[in-house]
């Protein structure tokens, strides 16, 4: 998707839905094997069908996309969620997992969203209570999307909709596969009542079937991604199912759409400093253009406006001085690994799904998956086993550890309702901490003509705090290293004291020192 300019433009969205079979923490080579598939493929988010994930959870993964994941927290049963690539995880505006069957999540433009309900439909062993509570809970879903976003309804529906085009002409394409069943004829009905329409259904493809029974001999067009009607404002160009990834009896099926959609403003990287690459002479000219920046600072005698200019004189001064920190996906898969996998995709298309030989390709990429994975965790021990000893204890806790790093994504009102928007969060927590702060009782007069007046900061004691400042450390809302501090010398010795000295003199705290001790 080309949204790295921001603006209003027609952006080529690519949809994606893929029932895994299972990627949970008991089967993260089948997750790791299928992010290396995609990694050559044009999408933008997947919606997934049956991860067998338990915990509800958003997970960041090393390449820089993000899981999130829906999950009943009891057992591995169903599962749901959504793959969003790492372009578009800032635009994520909200993630309602409502259950192990069905999430929602939207991304937040200028003016409008783009909403995707990814779902997990009952088999067709459940009964028609099931499915009838299924579609309850997605009508009340679909009306809550206002017309002006655009909206995505996607996944495994276990239905077939067959010939069903003679009678949803404006909702069923002709390209179906065989006969249809209840269920199709519940989920056409749907649509036509939502001006729906199913995308992988108007396009003339060779394979149609998303799913393929164990011994190969039956296929079935379970698997749909559905969308409003095309208009002005959406042009449905292509969709199909294709051959990858490979790791479960179900195909991905992708839908490309030209939207009219205005994204928001991007926001502003952070820099983030290589410290272990720092020299002196980088010292040296660190100190030099603080010095020379700091001389203009000479008659700001207020110590909100001097701490401001002075917080942001490091920052830019750092930026330009110092190396920026450069993070890359490991790349832990062998290139023997990745020919194995190429090799099973070119057997797959030249001797068939159930062939012997691509059963046996398939064993052997799984296998060299697993070999390379155990590889990974042994070179990181060993890598953690040359840090420092006072380093050693907590990088190896934080690298072993088993549960998965999970972002809380909603709180509850006031009136017990769940919000998951960013904004409702926001506002959730300023009206939290404003009630809390609040402070509504008269402060009795304090005589306090009689007390010591505070002695001077003197230099060195400024000096003293710097040095015991520990490095590694992340930075606070200003984003000031204490490497800075450190790197800064005595030019940025000399005006933190006069900064001091004015705080004493005025008693004037500035605003960023009060958020820090909240905090």
């Amino acid at each position: 998707m080309r949204h790295a300019t921001r603006g209003k433009s027609n952006q080529c969205l690519n949809v994606c839905t893929y029932n895994t079979r299972t990627i949970n923490d008991l089967n993260v080579h089948a997750r790791d094997t299928m992010l290396h598939e995609i990694s050559d493929m044009n999408w933008d988010v997947i919606g997934l069908s049956e991860t067998k994930e338990k915990e509800t959870k958003i997970e960041p993964l090393e390449c820089g996309n993000q899981l999130f994941l829906s999950g009943n927290n009891t057992s591995r049963s169903n599962g749901v969620g959504f793959l969003v690539k790492k372009s578009l995880v800032s635009t994520v505006d909200e993630f309602d997992p409502i259950s192990d069957r069905l999430a929602v999540l939207s991304i937040k433009g200028k003016f409008s969203k783009i909403v995707y309900i990814q779902c997990y439909f009952p088999t067709s062993s459940s009964s028609d209570d099931d499915i009838t509570d299924m579609y309850d809970k997605l009508q009340a879903l679909v009306d809550k999307v206002p017309k002006r976003d655009h909206l995505f309804i996607m996944g495994d529906f276990n239905a077939k909709l067959g010939k069903l085009h003679t009678n949803f002409p404006n909702t069923i394409g002709k390209h179906t596969l065989g006969n249809a069943n209840d269920r199709g004829e519940r989920l056409a009905e749907f649509c036509a009542a939502n001006n729906l329409v199913v995308t992988n259904t108007l396009f003339k493809k060779r394979k149609l079937h998303t799913w393929t029974s164990p011994d190969g001999r039956t296929k079935n067009q379970i698997d749909f991604i559905i969308t409003r009607r095309p208009s002005t404002r959406q042009a449905i160009l292509d969709s199909s199912a294709l051959n990858i990834p490979d790791i479960s009896d179900h195909r991905l099926v992708r839908t490309k759409v030209r939207l009219s959609f205005s994204w928001p403003s991007k926001e502003k990287s952070v820099f983030r400093p290589d410290f272990d690459s720092i020299s002196s002479d980088a010292v040296n000219t660190f100190q030099l253009k603080l010095t020379n920046r700091f001389a203009v600072l000479d008659n700001i005698s207020d110590p909100e406006s001097l701490f401001e200019n002075v917080s942001s004189t490091i920052s830019e001064v750092a930026s330009e001085t110092f190396t920026s920190k450069h993070t890359s996906a490991p790349r832990w898969m062998s290139n023997n690994t990745k020919s194995a996998i190429d090799t099973k995709h070119k057997v797959r298309k030249t001797k068939g799904s159930s062939s012997i030989e691509y059963k046996l390709a398939k064993a052997e990429s799984k296998k060299l998956v697993k070999k390379d994975r155990l590889k990974q965790i042994e070179d990181e021990i060993d890598k953690l086993s040359n840090l420092p000893p006072h380093k050693l204890y907590y990088a190896t806790i934080k690298k072993l550890k088993t549960k998965a790093r999970n972002i809380s994504w909603g709180i509850k009102s006031k009136d017990d309702i769940v919000l998951t928007s960013k904004e409702d969060i926001l506002e959730r927590w300023a009206e939290f901490y404003e009630e809390l702060y609040c402070d509504d009782s008269i402060s009795p007069q304090i005589d306090d003509s009689s007390e010591d007046p505070i002695p001077p900061i003197m230099l060195s004691e400024i000096e003293h705090a710097i040095s015991n400042l520990k490095n590694g450390k992340s930075p606070g809302l200003d984003n000031i290293y204490s490497e800075y501090i450190k790197a800064g010398g005595r030019p940025l010795l000399l005006v933190l004291h006069r900064l001091f000295d004015q705080i004493l003199t005025t008693g004037t705290i500035p605003l960023a020192f009060k958020t820090a001790l909240v905090v």
